[in-house]
């Protein structure tokens, strides 16, 4: 009897620690979840269910299976035949094609029987097959068996065992409807038992468990941090699985709240489409927004403010994740939309989902809560055009066209419809109207006028001719066309009162009208805001957008920050802060900005995404539509924004590697913003729309010592960087450099001219081993391009229009100018350059210097017939034709006016407006080898605008074009009131692309100067 009542004490008291131990255990875990933070992942291991809203069909990606035949949207999870839960797979086999879905490889045990169950659905048709496949450890498939299934009206089990080879490793189910019929047929409920009964764990065998991209989106990069693979499902699959997730926290992610948290509708309401709330409560947490754009930032902001992701740059590489072992989120609501409701940068404006050169970019862009053509706010784009097709009003109303003559099909700029003619209001309002009602879900339509002009009213005999210029020097048609947008916006908005309205501000109507603009008109304002770093042009600038917000309601940016088609780092970070700032003050609503974004600009693009969102990092909350936050003192925002760069190069490089790779971009931005500004290069264009990416002449500032320190600093960085991804985006950035320094060291650089006979041997001497340094430069330069296209950070989705040989033929023009002037009985430099020719150095330095004693010595004729116009009739030049791209520009030959030498010379004249293009062309015969066109030319004193390029195009037997061979663009600023020369330098081939050279076509190209001379146009060959 003691025994027993000391064996029951004893029982009492385990039972007592048993009890307290397990209510321990649940106030920990209780607490777990009630210390202001929920478990997401504990230890690796998931402690949360996603939870996307419930689709009545779901034919996206499905966990667990993958196609295994066609699949062309005739495979899909349904909820309109289920055996358990909420969904079966349904495969509606309705042509003769075959479909099939597999499911993931499962671990089994070689030679042991393994049994499939499941229930199939069989609407109509023919029965299909459910097979057993066994692989190997190579995933190579060994044997497979199979059942017919299924029975017509209801829903029936099958049971198929097979045992496995004894090589096996590894089981799948296959789905298959086979060629031999159609059929509309549901599995659903599928269990593999083993040895002993031991359930086999496919996954997601009731497909229950979905996807959406935001929820792939967060499961993704929550298992590249953690490892834990969060399970994704309905609500309704959630309550199917019984107790298989009780405890887990709930994770819904979407544009449906849980029917239990009905407030969040209301905290929506409001939101901008783009913007998100994130919710968390006592067992779950509510990533949502109005669409799926806005949950899908919603899960970015998720995964850069709790696991701490950052999409740096594009592709795998530039993607920098945290390896968390756990993973919390704290009980507090995010709750945010965007500052600038549009936010395209291009060309990541892509979907991303669409394979191709873009998709990396769209997939970065998307990430950093950018948007595409696809989602933007406004449309505003050229787009007259397409309102005003020729097809439609040709014939019929020829009145709505220039001078009553409709451009012929296809042609897409360089006119207008005639605003003054009243019916094209009425075309115009019933042409949108029609597009509104065939495409309901579109928001806005752009009015946005064709490009290079053509107005009616532009023309000076038009009744209603404006007779005044804008701000940039074009007729101003400003009243006429936004009095016309405002008559069409007015008829449309009757009839969808929530639409919106965009255009381009630019050329001809660039300035805001002298009244207001309908309230649902967004215009956009081009500007490369670079600019702005000069002060004067800053303060214009501001002025005009004030006159903008006293006529429109809100504003957008049309932004040209480029990128790739620069040849150099062009980074301004500070006043790119400092003008987002600006803007969010002043009504802009956001921007289109073309960018050609490259890691080789840094943090440029991921900064600009920041500041789209939001250009004050500390105001978390954005209420009111577009809303610009609390207003702060302007150096504490660009403080805190500057705190952006410092992660961004922190996170990509590490940081023990940052300071170097700050210290690079500082350079390159002290560079941008105060050694170029100032340059003829920076002066001509600070004023007009964009600068001339097409003229290079920057690179002439760049010194040794400038890329002797760059390339330290970036050494630097690569070699203290320590984790491999960091190694390998430190990589991708001295890449970049390399490229630039190529482009540099190769680039045919415009010198000052030769002051002296030691400067001219030194040159002379200089050659042996310049030239061949250079050619291998630029050829290496290309073939790096080309490597570039396998890293996204590097991939130049438009490549820039700057290739060369590496033959710098402003050098050769100088030294042939020197010899010709100071040796023409020959000397010191003329004896240099023959021994060039003499020696034993490469083939192409020989080439070289034979080719400058030719055109040195004047002992060899020009290829060019009348090579200083001395030659006409009247002011014709013989040999020559004018090359004149637009109306008012002169190309005549002049006697005494300027001339190099003899008396004639050729004059160009009237290009100084507009962007005006102009010169003279003549065709010569040539032959295969190197070649040499030296131009002279002459612009009065104070020329303060245009360029001039020297090209040259092989031609074959029917004059098409082979190749391009061209100078830079040289600003006539630099040589104002003084001879000077363009030298180009090519090695033409005797057939390119297998087709025989039999000409060359010469053409000097004068840009946007009202008066040049040209003498002296000479082409020779070795």
């Amino acid at each position: 009897m003691n025994h027993f009542i000391a064996l029951y004490m004893a029982f009492r008291m385990c039972a007592a620690a048993l009890i307290l131990l397990l209510f321990t255990f649940g106030t920990l875990a209780a607490a777990k979840q009630s210390d202001g933070q929920l478990d997401i992942v504990i230890g690796g291991q998931p402690r949360a269910v996603v939870l996307i809203p419930e689709p009545d069909s779901f034919a996206g990606p499905i966990p667990g299976w993958s196609p295994a035949a066609a699949s062309n949207g005739k495979i899909a999870l349904s909820n309109a035949k289920k055996h358990g839960g909420a969904y079966s797979l349904q495969i509606n086999d309705n042509d003769a094609k075959s479909y099939a879905m597999q499911s993931g490889y499962v671990g089994i045990t070689a030679g042991a029987s393994y049994t499939l169950t499941g229930s199939v659905y069989l609407e109509s048709g023919t029965q299909p097959l459910v097979f057993i496949r066994y692989y190997d450890a190579d995933k190579t498939m060994l044997s497979q068996s199979s059942v017919s299934v299924g029975t017509t009206g209801g829903w029936a089990g099958f049971t198929l065992t097979k045992a496995a080879p004894a090589s096996a490793a590894y089981a799948a189910v296959l789905l298959h409807a086979d060629t031999t019929g159609i059929r509309n047929v549901y599995f659903d409920d599928f269990r593999l038992i083993g040895p002993s009964g031991v359930l086999v764990p496919l996954e997601n065998p009731g497909f229950e468990q979905l996807s959406n991209s935001a929820s792939d989106l967060l499961v993704e990069y929550v298992k590249k941090s953690t490892g834990a693979a969060l399970p994704v499902m309905t609500e309704a699959g959630w309550n199917a699985q019984g107790q298989t997730y009780q405890g887990y926290v709930k994770l819904y992610v979407g544009t449906k709240a849980s029917a239990e948290d009905s407030r969040i509708d209301q905290d929506l309401a409001d939101l901008d489409e783009q913007g998100f709330l994130i919710h968390p409560r006592e067992d779950s947490v509510t990533i949502i927004g109005p669409t799926e754009y806005g949950s899908l930032n919603g899960v970015s902001e998720f995964l850069e403010r709790y696991v701490g992701v950052r999409w740096l740059m594009p592709g795998p590489n530039g993607e920098d994740v945290p390896r968390l072992n756990d993973l919390s989120v704290p009980m507090k609501n995010v709750q945010e939309q965007p500052v600038f409701a549009n936010r395209v940068i291009s060309p990541a404006w892509g979907n991303p989902a669409t394979p191709g050169r873009t998709q990396a970019i769209n997939v970065w862009a998307q990430r950093n809560k950018l948007q595409g053509l696809h989602n933007q706010a406004y449309e505003y784009k050229e787009n007259l055009h397409q309102l005003f097709p020729v097809e439609k009003y040709g014939t019929t109303h020829p009145e709505y066209y220039p001078n009553g003559l409709p451009p012929a099909a296809g042609v897409r700029t360089g006119w207008q419809p005639c605003f003054s003619v009243p019916g094209t209001i009425d075309a115009a309002a019933s042409g949108i109207i029609e597009y509104f009602r065939n495409n309901p879900e579109k928001k806005s339509y752009s009015l946005g006028v064709n490009d290079i002009g053509g107005f009616c009213e532009a023309n000076p005999s038009h009744p209603l001719y404006p007779n005044a210029k804008n701000s940039m020097g074009f007729v101003n048609m400003s009243d006429i066309y936004y009095g016309w947008v405002n008559e069409v916006v007015a008829r449309v908005l009757q009839m969808y009162p929530d639409k919106w309205f965009g255009l381009i501000a630019y050329r001809e109507v660039a300035d805001p009208p002298s009244f207001s603009l309908n309230s649902r008109v967004v215009p956009f304002l081009t500007k490369d805001r670079m600019a702005w770093i000069d002060k004067d042009v800053e303060k214009a600038e501001h002025r005009m957008m004030e006159k903008w917000n006293a006529a429109a309601a809100q504003i957008g940016w049309y932004d040209y920050m480029y990128g790739a088609q620069y040849l150099l780092p062009r980074i301004y970070s500070g006043q790119t802060i400092e003008n987002w700032e600006y803007a969010a003050d002043h009504e802009v609503v956001g921007t289109y900005t073309e960018m050609n974004l490259n890691a080789g600009d840094g943090p440029k693009a991921w900064l600009l995404a920041k500041l789209l969102w939001n250009p004050d990092p500390d105001a978390e909350k954005h209420k009111e539509k577009h809303a610009k936050g609390p207003k702060q003192n302007k150096t504490d925002r660009k403080f805190k924004v500057k705190t952006l760069l410092d992660e961004w190069y922190e996170r990509s490089v590490g940081p023990a590697a940052a300071a170097d790779l700050k210290a690079y971009y500082e350079f390159w931005e002290q560079f941008w913003t105060e050694r170029v500004k100032g340059t003829a290069w920076f002066e001509k264009a600070k004023s007009n729309v964009y600068f001339d990416f097409l003229n290079h002449s920057y690179l002439n500032l760049v010194t040794e010592q400038d890329l002797q320190s760059t390339k330290a600093l970036m050494d630097s960085v690569v070699a203290k960087a320590v984790t491999e991804p960091q190694k390998a985006r430190a990589q991708i950035l001295h890449s970049a450099f390399d490229y630039y320094e190529m482009t540099v060291r190769s680039f045919p650089r415009k010198g000052e001219p030769i002051a002296s006979e030691a400067a001219a041997i030194g040159l002379a001497n200089g050659l042996g081993s310049a030239i061949g340094e250079r050619l291998e430069l630029a050829q290496e330069r290309k073939e790096l391009m080309n490597e570039f296209e396998s890293e996204p950070a590097l991939r130049m989705i438009a490549k820039p229009a700057a290739e060369w040989s590496g033959w710098n033929g402003f050098e050769f023009a100088d030294l042939a100018d020197y010899m010709a002037l100071h040796e023409p009985s020959g000397g010191s430099v003329t004896n240099t350059v023959y021994r060039l020719a003499g020696s034993g150095v490469s083939s192409d330095v020989r080439d070289y210097a034979e080719l400058l004693l030719k055109v040195g010595t004047g002992l060899s004729a020009s290829l060019t017939a009348n090579s200083s116009f001395e030659s006409g009739s009247g002011t014709t030049a013989t040999s020559w034709q004018p090359w004149i791209e637009a109306a008012g520009t002169t190309v005549e030959r002049v006697i005494g006016a300027a001339a190099r030498t003899g008396t004639a010379s050729l004059k160009v004249a009237g290009l100084k407006a507009g962007g005006k293009r102009g010169g003279a062309i003549q065709i010569f015969s040539a032959q295969s080898g190197l070649t040499a066109g030296i131009v002279h030319y002459y612009t009065p004193a104070g020329t303060q605008e245009g360029n001039i390029q020297l090209i040259m195009y092989p031609r074959d037997s029917q004059g098409k074009r082979l190749a391009t061979y061209q100078t830079i663009r040289v600003d006539l600023a630099d040589t104002a009131g003084k001879w000077s020369s363009v030298g180009l330098l090519e090695n033409i081939p005797s057939a390119i692309g297998g087709k025989p050279v039999k000409d060359v076509q010469l053409i000097i190209a004068i840009d946007e100067c009202d008066e040049i001379y040209l003498d002296d146009a000479v082409v020779f060959q070795r």
